[in-house]
């Protein structure tokens, strides 16, 4: 859904045949975290988390219970959150797929946070549904700067 990530990409690939040793090379280039990935990840999404916790629009489409829009701005919500946990723990994201049980070995990460976006991204019935989906994004997106905070990055 969010696309292809180079370096991520090339760090988990399983190499069959590589007689030049061009992906060997590459992926031992990748053997240690980029600091400059690491700031220039948490940069972009948690500038975006930091936006969308507090803009007006969002808390219209609220109230207006436009589930399109909510839809949509909760998957992307959680995406920046998940970038920045994986920046964070300085473990090259995995792509779409098995975020959360990667994350469930992450040493800097949010209490209950499978448990949390889940709800965040299927909020049972109930009248103030978005509301409270919002409410668990923000939260969220609280916890994440604070373990930003605590891991030393000044983003």
């Amino acid at each position: 859904v969010w696309g292809y990530h180079l370096l991520p990409d090339i760090y988990h690939q399983q190499i069959i045949e590589d007689p030049l040793g061009l992906l060997a090379q590459w992926k031992q280039l990748l053997s240690v975290y980029p600091p400059k990935l690491k700031q220039a990840i948490l940069r972009r999404h948690l500038g975006s988390l930091r936006y969308w916790k507090v803009d007006y629009h969002y808390q219209s489409k609220v109230a207006r219970g436009d589930v399109v829009f909510l839809a949509g701005l909760s998957a992307r919500l959680v995406h920046d959150i998940m970038q920045v946990l994986f920046a964070l723990n300085e473990t090259y994201f995995v792509g779409d797929g098995n975020n959360l049980d990667f994350a469930a070995h992450f040493r800097l990460v949010p209490a209950r946070l499978a448990e949390r976006v889940e709800l965040a991204l299927c909020p049972p019935p109930a009248e103030d549904r978005f509301s409270r989906q919002r409410q668990t994004l923000v939260e969220l997106i609280e916890d994440v700067e604070k373990l930003s905070e605590a891991g030393g990055c000044q983003v």
